[in-house]
């Protein structure tokens, strides 16, 4: 059994607050490298030994201070001798393993995040995101930490936008490595146990750290294994974009012939018909408020009777019907419909037209509204938010069921005009067993639309609505009952109050090309791509019917973010291509450590290397304390003379690629169309459009047509013209002195008798294309 030395101590170790320092053999453990998860996770492990006089057990059987998640503090010595905390110094034990054999525990020990990583979350309202309500990554973030189990937050959180639901997969951790990850951050836990945010920054600025190679290394190698850089890196996301309900405000005509108004009107188009929509969402209320307006011509809508020896119009339109519908949907986020109204008003006249003509001097104004049409519906749901009854009442002017029935009336003292029950509908809905549904409903009508026949009428008993009589007495009409496994009898989902906003998706891709100076692109990776998720969401108005969004894209935040992402993956593979493995002594400076840390390498030769420090490893030993990481390039630092009288020359590090990315334009194109009242005859037209652009090397072959030497040289000087090469380029456009062209040559251009005088056949059109 081997005991351990504690003579030369150099680290300090506390487990669940008590002092272990005796018993430590070794500590070791690595940082994960930055990649794509967003975060930056340690994990390593502690070896624990017997120690003379020690007072506590080192088996995790015998003793309980060795559970999941116990706090490790360790502190190491800096140069003055005084205890400072280790970069890696604030850790939980994942899992004890005693060795009966050696006495020794061998601890697996992980930050927070690495402890924390297997807590999913069963509610997605964890996010607190509303759709169409803005809530910025950073927010976000902080609530998925709070909810995996980290309070302590801090660093440069992004401030994107989020304004629709994300689908949270996997931990919660894994969910704010994805939010980082669109923001070109990372986080990591540091050494105060506080979870840090930073910008995943792939460049190089002044170096906290300074290796000389040659006497601080322990080594300086060349990093294996690194992945091949390729030419052109994508990012690719799908942005989400919101757009808010807008309302139906519409008005639509419909057209015909006047003849079918007025026989004397000939055939010309007139509006026949014309309908006003207007929606209002009352959100309070959980009322959907409908009002639609139709307008025909009075010789449509009105009876000619009432026309006759009126000097009117029967082209004008006039408003024949007004209706209300009012439906109403159930308090919370569910909104199922729970009942609708309908309101409607039609012209009066056609409802009393048989009452107008028996009472010759019976007059009213024939152009009023009156309301001849009540529906009433509602709607009840079982346990399990299924329909199950749907109960309907609607009412009509009396009018418009008596006339035609033989009614005598004249012996009615006032008109029609009241509304009357016409029909009482209940449907029901029942799953009696799983998968089997019952239907039944049953409707009951007016006698005079169930069994005419059997009307009756009492001219001896009259009242203020006309003779006694059973027409519009209530009657059962129709009814059945139907049993099915099919589900063809299951009742229709329940409707949902409207949504206030809409969803679309968009893709978006970004690239940029790495010029490498040196070699053939051809002998490397063409490209790769990489998938970003929760990018930033866009909130656009809403669209009327018929209207359309033409978008030129790009600019947007979420491209902005595929630009980052896309700049850093490919930084990264070239920097790791040609990166360093380097090992030192923890210095002072690496007790401010955090990953990509800016390290300068000075060379035998002087030549200074910079690098990012990835993928830290550290190591505690009873000697010493090293710490190796993997330095990805970031280019050589040049230092420029010093030159006499100017500013203090500047150090700077020069990449070793280009990075080009394209600049993208665009231009737009509108088209206006005026609909005007056609004729109902078929006409059949063609149409033809066309749009054309050019640029660049047309001008080369333009020497071959004819007419060179009279009107294009009179133009552009080609006569003189010995090098056609020159005229591709934009400048020489620029700089022709368009000025000098004469009003003559410009006129001989434009005349159109030129080019349908040319003899085109003659032209040499091979040597021209």
């Amino acid at each position: 059994m081997a005991l351990v030395n504690a003579s030369a101590r150099l680290a300090r170790i506390l487990i669940g607050g008590k002092n272990f320092s005796s018993c430590l053999f070794s500590f070791q453990g690595s940082d994960s490298h930055l990649d794509q998860s967003g975060l930056i996770t340690f994990t390593g492990s502690i070896v624990l030994g017997r120690s003379f006089g020690f007072d506590e057990s080192l088996d995790d059987r015998k003793n309980s201070r060795f559970f999941r998640g116990q706090s490790i503090i360790i502190d190491i010595k800096d140069d003055q001798g005084n205890f400072r905390r280790h970069p890696r110094g604030a850790l939980r034990i994942i899992s004890p393993k005693y060795d009966d054999d050696s006495q020794r525990l061998t601890i697996d020990v992980g930050d927070l995040t690495a402890l924390l990583n297997f807590r999913e979350p069963t509610d997605v309202s964890v996010t607190e995101i509303k759709l169409g309500q803005n809530s910025s990554s950073g927010q976000i973030i902080q609530r998925l930490l709070i909810a995996a189990g980290i309070a302590a937050i801090s660093g440069e959180l992004p401030n994107t936008l989020i304004n629709y639901p994300i689908n949270l997969t996997g931990s919660y951790l894994a969910n704010v490595g994805k939010l980082l990850y669109a923001n070109n951050s990372f986080g990591w836990i540091d050494k105060d146990e506080v979870f840090q945010v930073r910008t995943a920054n792939i460049s190089a600025t002044t170096p906290t750290i300074t290796v000389n190679i040659g006497r601080d290394e322990i080594w300086y190698k060349r990093l294996d294994s690194a992945e091949s850089p390729c030419e052109i890196i994508k990012a690719v996301g799908r942005c989400v974009i919101v757009r808010s309900v807008v309302f139906r405000n519409d008005t639509s005509e419909q057209y015909g012939s006047a003849a079918l108004v007025d026989k004397n009107a000939g055939y010309s188009a007139i509006t026949v018909k014309k309908t006003t929509i207007l929606e209002t969402w009352l959100p309070g209320q959980k009322l959907l408020k409908t009002v639609t307006t139709t307008k025909q011509p009075i010789g449509l809508v009105l009876p000619k009777e009432l026309l006759k020896g009126k000097s009117i119009s029967k082209l004008s339109l006039i408003t024949s019907e007004y209706c209300v519908d009012e439906t109403y949907y159930e308090q919370g986020e569910e909104g199922k419909l729970k009942k609708k109204t309908s309101r409607i008003n039609r012209l009066l006249a056609p409802s009393i037209l048989e009452f107008a003509q028996a009472k010759k001097l019976f007059t009213f104004d024939i152009f009023s509204l009156v309301e001849s049409f009540n529906g009433f519906y509602s709607y009840d749901y079982d346990t399990k938010d299924r329909l199950s009854t749907i109960t309907t009442k609607t009412f009509e002017i009396a009018g418009n069921l008596l006339s035609g029935t033989d009614e005598d009336w004249t012996k009615w003292i006032f008109p029609p005009d009241f509304l009357t029950e016409t029909e009482y509908k209940i449907e029901q809905w029942e799953e009696t067993t799983k998968g089997i549904w019952d239907y039944e409903y049953s409707s009951y009508q007016p006698l005079i639309k169930v069994k005419p026949d059997l009307a009756e009428v009492k001219p001896s008993e009259s009242g203020t609505r006309g003779p006694t009589s059973n027409k519009l007495d209530m009657l059962y009409a129709a009814g059945d009952r139907q049993t099915s496994n099919s589900g063809q009898l299951a009742p229709a989902a329940p409707e949902r109050q409207p949504p206030e906003f809409t969803i679309e998706e968009e893709d978006l891709e970004e690239k940029i090309t790495f010029a490498v100076p040196g070699g053939s692109s051809n002998l490397r990776p063409r490209e790769r791509t990489f998938t970003v998720d929760f990018l930033a969401g866009r909130f656009k108005r809403g669209l009327k019917r018929g209207e359309v969004e033409v978008s030129l894209g790009g600019g947007t935040v979420a491209n902005n973010q595929l630009k980052a992402i896309a700049q850093r993956e490919g930084r990264l593979l070239l920097g790791r291509n040609k990166g360093q493995q380097i090992g030192v002594a923890l210095s002072d400076a690496w007790f401010d450590y955090h990953p990509l840390f800016n390290v300068l390498a000075v060379e035998k030769d002087g030549t200074q290397q910079a690098f990012l420090v990835d993928g830290c490893s550290w190591v505690v030993g009873q000697t010493r304390v090293l710490v190796s990481f993997d330095g990805i390039w970031l280019g050589t630092r040049h230092i420029p003379p010093q030159v006499e009288g100017q500013p203090v020359a500047v150090p700077y590090v020069a990449p070793p690629y280009d990075e080009i990315q394209p600049l993208k334009a665009g231009m737009g194109m509108g088209a206006a169309f005026n609909g005007f009242a056609y004729s109902i005859a078929t006409v059949t037209s063609t149409s033809q459009a066309g749009f054309g652009m050019g640029c660049g090397a047309w001008a080369g072959t333009m020497s071959e047509l004819f007419g060179v030497g009279s009107i294009w040289s009179n133009l552009l000087g080609w006569e003189t013209l010995t090098d056609w090469d020159f005229i591709y380029d934009d400048n020489y456009w620029e700089a022709h002195s368009w000025d000098a062209v004469s009003d003559s040559s410009w006129d001989n251009l434009i005349n159109l008798s030129y080019w349908e005088t040319a003899n085109w056949e003659s032209l040499d059109w091979e040597t021209l294309v």
